[in-house]
């Protein structure tokens, strides 16, 4: 699965240290979070589903799945289980 330009900007965003800047408008400075999550959420899935059923009770798994499930409804992916 592939990031394509994600890598970098989040690498530039997040460690501020580089001679190349991006130059940012409204069009360009937005992250499009439904499509990122398209991309991981099959690997969500995947973690979420391999959990002990125990452990699917604890507190960050509970809002981990909520999570989820919003974005799967708002951007129509399929919901987990």
């Amino acid at each position: 699965m592939k990031f394509t330009g994600i890598k970098k900007r989040v690498g530039k965003q997040i460690a501020h240290m580089t001679y190349h800047r991006n130059i940012y408008n409204k069009r360009t400075k937005l992250w499009h979070y439904p499509r990122i999550f398209a991309k991981l959420q099959p690997t969500i899935i995947a973690f979420y589903e391999s959990l002990p059923k125990h452990r699917k009770k604890w507190l960050h798994f509970i809002e981990l799945k909520k999570i989820i499930d919003a974005y799967s409804a708002q951007t129509k992916i399929v919901q987990l289980t």
